[in-house]
């Protein structure tokens, strides 16, 4: 019985990177790429984390992807 071997990989995605501009309106068709294009490549989102930002903060999202070695 072998062993399964994983390796993984965190993004940061920053709020403002998937907005339209106007009125930072969330765009998910933009994130939906990105995310699609992960999976093509085998690689599975197994955990996010948010941040809590004061008003000289950035929102971002870290998520963490694995796929099989």
């Amino acid at each position: 019985m072998s062993v399964s071997k994983w390796e993984y990989k965190t993004v940061v995605l920053r709020f403002e990177s998937y907005t339209a501009g106007l009125f930072d309106k969330f765009k998910p068709g933009i994130l939906d790429k990105e995310l699609n294009s992960l999976g093509a490549e085998g690689w599975e989102l197994i955990g996010r984390t948010f941040s809590t930002p004061n008003k000289s903060d950035k929102e971002w999202i870290a998520v963490v992807f694995k796929r099989q070695m």
